[in-house]
């Protein structure tokens, strides 16, 4: 599956390409899984929503569907979305706010950055002057 996200200041989405035989070969089905995304009158900051998506949790066996986690980008919010099923013919998710800013936030990032054996997110908060940093359970539900 390769997530894409279309940037827009009034109804930015994010697309699931999904792969049916091969990359090289094969077909792609595209499914808008999220819509709506856009940016508060009040933000000076930029003009478009979302940002970046990532896998939030990798699945244990390859055919589970991942969380993933998007940066609002300039509507200042970090995101996270849940399949609500493993059907492989449902590409609904449910969509919660994770961070909610007051400004534009960068690429949200994924990674064990600690060496620790478990995934932390990263997320930079440019009108605040943060970056964020989440812990990732792999428990999570």
């Amino acid at each position: 599956k390769i997530n894409v996200t279309f940037y827009n200041a009034n109804d930015g989405y994010i697309v699931v390409h999904e792969i049916q035989k091969s990359m090289q070969n094969g077909s792609f089905k595209r499914r808008v899984i999220m819509s709506g995304y856009n940016v508060p009158e009040f933000f000076d900051e930029g003009k478009g929503s979302p940002g970046s998506a990532a896998t939030f949790y990798q699945p244990k066996n390859g055919t589970e569907k991942p969380y993933i986690l998007v940066s609002g980008a300039d509507d200042g919010h970090l995101y996270i979305m849940t399949p609500h099923s493993e059907d492989p013919n449902d590409w609904r998710y449910r969509q919660d706010i994770l961070y909610h800013g007051s400004g534009a936030v960068g690429e949200v990032l994924v990674a064990d950055v600690n060496s620790d054996g478990t995934q932390e997110i990263l997320l930079p908060c440019y009108s605040e002057n943060k970056i964020w940093v989440y812990q990732v359970d792999s428990e999570y539900h």
